[in-house]
């Protein structure tokens, strides 16, 4: 889960205007260059502390990772999949996972 910073007396008047039932709320955005991609965050936000938590998005940040490595299939070979994997564990927030794989591609 990734904490934003609190917000002050107009940021929280923008904020009541887009919660739902719980103090959760979503927001879609489109591409500008494609249409058809429709991107999807999530949020919580407790009133009690002003914070707003990111709970998700859709595509999730592998999948718009995975899309950006692509290009490196052909010059990774058969290390390709451990970048995938890289991405992956990167994704979920485990960091030094993501590590593990990008080093065992330098080395080799």
């Amino acid at each position: 889960m990734q904490h934003f910073a609190t917000f002050n007396e107009p940021s929280k008047a923008k904020l009541n205007r887009l919660k739902l039932e719980g103090g959760q709320f979503a927001l879609h955005l489109g591409c500008s260059r494609r249409p058809d991609h429709l991107y999807s965050y999530f949020f919580s936000y407790d009133e009690t502390q002003a914070l707003l938590t990111k709970v998700g998005q859709t595509p999730s940040l592998e999948d718009v990772a995975g899309a950006d490595i692509e290009r490196y299939r052909k010059v990774l070979g058969d290390e390709f999949t451990e970048m995938r994997k890289a991405t992956g564990l990167f994704a979920h927030g485990i960091g030094i996972g993501a590590f593990v794989y990008l080093r065992r591609i330098f080395e080799s």
